[in-house]
């Protein structure tokens, strides 16, 4: 933080009246534009767009009969009937980025845990564990009795894959529930097969829902949870937990899921346009169920589907499907975030260490904008020897003119029009900061790769420095990068209460971004040495 850059100029000219519009221009802009990043990133809510009783509803190749149902349907009647041979099966599937626990009650997924494996440990983020029957990732219920007890006719592993198939009976056929869940990206294939011994007449027909959660990372106590869709070749988000339940999706649904902070569970294809229908209930206030809500069906039939379950990282969107980069939480200035999230990356990959990437991203950002801090410097000294002039100006003027009020602000006005206004040009490196620092804010505070990654004495660096010692050394660098020269008293004081009312702010910011305000900081300090001993060369 370059405050020492702008400080002189921002206690200087409180008398003026007017100001060069060149010099005041460009900084003005930047300003308005930090102003709007600040009340946005202190958590200025965007009014949501009004929503009615149905969100989304395209016309064509929707059922009829489906569309005229107005309430959802929340009731799983689950069957409890035995065959003789019935044993419950769990069955743990191992990728290259978690494991999966399938279970034959269900034939659905009822744990998901992730890992994320470096050069010294494994870490493991607990996303999904089921507590009840209903309670299970892609448990599919019908309109009528639910087939609960599956057997496991299938467990197939391929190099690239592994197939779990799973059948039950219910009244009038068997259903197949095959699952191919691959190694190398976050997806999941869910076929269902109706074997439907005759045709069903209208009062039998079949209407199947299929149910998954949302994911919740375990640690994270008040992580809220959202829903996304897609509308019109755009996402749509949904934050407000409670009025989303009961609320009615109507068309071919392509894309919808559930995120928390860090991970997504989402509807990513549907080929036959079998899901006609979705719509939610919150379990508590972090939790949310969602059912996906099939065509009837009077005969044979199979779809298949796909689903994205796992971290929100770009990288793996790409794997899977590059729509979910819409659903990553980066505001306005998602471009820059996104360009820094590559940038920390390509660090990462070379210092095997967040903490050391994020260092030396700022410094990499420092010398970027070292131009701007150099004219700066130069503008900031001109000030000074400017302001010094006019302040000799004033207090001839003032002794002068002391008994004619009149003829002084006259006088005064004039010397101020001759000798102009400094500007505020010497403050634009701390200005084109802010972007950075807000964007910055939103990598670490959203990126999963950033969630428990250790540096030094700092077990996470999404989360508040544990022992504040990070806010203490921006306290210490920012007294250091602004010392006083003033001989009067109170101005004196400000570069101490500047640096306690940022090290007060850093105290509730996370870890990560502390780093980011100290690197920077202390490189200021060492720029500003090195051009001293230059100066003196």
């Amino acid at each position: 933080w370059s405050s020492d850059v702008c400080s002189s100029d921002l206690f200087y000219g409180q008398e003026v009246f007017q100001m060069r519009f060149k010099d005041l221009f460009f900084p003005l802009a930047l300003a308005l534009l930090v102003t709007a990043g600040i009340q946005f990133f202190w958590g200025a809510k965007v009014e949501e767009k009004a929503q009615t009783a149905r969100l989304h509803e395209i016309a064509h190749q929707v059922d009829p009969d489906l569309v005229a149902l107005n309430a959802p349907d929340y009731e799983v009647n689950l069957s409890d009937t035995k065959s003789q041979d019935f044993s419950v099966v769990s069955t743990t599937v191992d990728t290259d980025y978690g494991s999966f626990v399938f279970s034959t009650e269900g034939a659905a997924i009822e744990k998901i845990d992730f890992t994320r494996k470096d050069q010294k440990k494994t870490q493991v983020f607990e996303t999904f564990e089921a507590r009840g029957q209903e309670d299970r990732l892609f448990l599919l219920a019908f309109n009528d009795v639910t087939p609960y007890y599956y057997h496991l006719d299938e467990h197939k592993e391929l190099e690239d894959r592994i197939i779990l198939s799973y059948t039950a009976p219910f009244t009038g056929g068997t259903v197949t529930k095959e699952y191919t869940v691959f190694r190398a990206i976050n997806k999941i294939d869910l076929k269902v097969s109706m074997d439907i011994a005759k045709p069903l007449e209208k009062d039998d027909r079949i209407r199947t829902r299929l149910i998954f959660q949302s994911p919740r990372v375990q640690a994270l106590k008040d992580d809220t949870v959202r829903v996304f869709f897609e509308e019109s070749g755009s996402m749509k988000t949904y934050t407000n937990v409670k009025e989303i339940t009961n609320k009615l999706l109507t068309g071919p649904i392509s894309l919808l899921g559930m995120d928390d902070r860090y991970f997504v569970y989402s509807l990513v294809q549907d080929s036959g346009n079998f899901f006609q229908r979705a719509y939610f209930r919150a379990v508590s206030d972090q939790s949310l169920r969602a059912y996906l809500q099939s065509k009837w069906i009077t005969s044979s039939d199979s779809w298949t589907t796909s689903f994205y379950v796992g971290p929100k990282q770009i990288s793996a969107f790409s794997l899977v499907d590059s729509r979910l980069d819409d659903i990553l939480d980066y505001g306005w200035l998602s471009p820059l975030s996104k360009l820094l999230l590559k940038l920390l990356g390509w660090l990462f990959d070379y210092v095997k260490n967040f903490g050391w990437a994020i260092i030396l991203l700022t410094i990499l950002l420092k010398l970027l904008l070292l131009p701007f801090t150099w004219r700066a410097e130069q503008k900031m000294k001109g000030a000074a020897s400017q302001k010094d002039e006019l302040n000799r100006k004033l207090a001839y003027l003032k002794e002068r003119y002391k008994d004619d009020p009149e003829k002084l602000a006259q006088e005064r006005t004039e010397a101020m029009r001759k000798h102009g206004m400094p500007g505020l040009g010497s403050c634009l490196p701390m200005l084109l900061q802010f972007p950075i620092f807000i964007a910055l804010n939103r990598v670490l505070t959203n990126s999963i790769s950033l969630y428990m990654a250790p540096f030094l004495w700092i077990p996470n660096l999404a989360a508040k420095d544990p022992y504040y010692i990070l806010p203490i050394l921006v306290v210490i660098a920012i007294i250091l990068h602004t010392p006083s020269t003033s001989k009067d008293p109170k101005q004196g004081l400000m570069p101490y209460a500047m640096a306690l009312f940022f090290g007060a702010i850093t105290m509730q910011l996370s870890a990560g971004l502390v780093l980011f305000i100290l690197t920077s900081t202390v490189t200021g300090v060492v720029q500003a040495f090195v051009a001293k001993l230059f100066k003196k060369a």
